[in-house]
């Protein structure tokens, strides 16, 4: 990949998709390789018409190289992530406010969640505002803290959670 990336090559994949569970063909325009949590990925173009996606290198089989190579265009990869956590960069910017305990508010102010994080101590827990696009990245972020969080606004991220905690409740607790 880094020799495409390098060559301006483009490359054929099977791509297994973790939703649907199937493998679909795919040939693309390699840009760059990005590390995330353990995890490198894959920044190419298709004909899908969005600027850029991204590929999990352990979902790539069959890997071909290409003899077609393609112009690069001037694709700006880092302001999607300026307002994102995750890989996921779809949707805009929002304004989450959460509250957890002191001691999971002292983690998140040692290790915050995203660069736009705002702080305020409370006698007995922590609240952080945030300006982040609420993806599914985000969401299973926030789910490692579940036991002491405590979703302020928006109100529909909080009945979000209330759904995810419910299905959760139904499948632990009917067995």
């Amino acid at each position: 990949l880094r020799k495409a990336i390098e060559n301006q090559q483009e490359v054929s994949f099977d791509y297994f998709y973790y939703d649907s569970q199937e493998t679909k063909t795919k040939t693309v325009q390699p840009y760059r390789l990005k590390l995330k949590d353990f995890r490198w990925y894959l920044l190419a173009q298709d004909d899908s018409g969005v600027a850029f996606k991204s590929y999990g290198l352990e979902r790539i089989l069959n890997l071909e190289v290409l003899n077609q190579k393609f112009e690069a265009q001037d694709i700006d990869f880092d302001q999607p992530y300026h307002d994102a956590f995750g890989m996921f960069t779809d949707g805009d910017a929002k304004k989450i406010v959460l509250e957890f305990d002191r001691r999971d508010g002292n983690y998140l102010i040692s290790n915050p969640i995203h660069q736009s994080q705002k702080v305020t101590t409370l006698p007995d827990k922590v609240r952080i505002e945030l300006y982040i696009k609420p993806t599914l990245d985000l969401i299973m972020e926030l789910m490692k803290r579940t036991w002491s969080i405590k979703i302020i606004e928006p109100k529909w991220l909080r009945d979000q959670f209330v759904e995810y905690w419910n299905k959760a409740i139904s499948l632990n607790c009917n067995s």
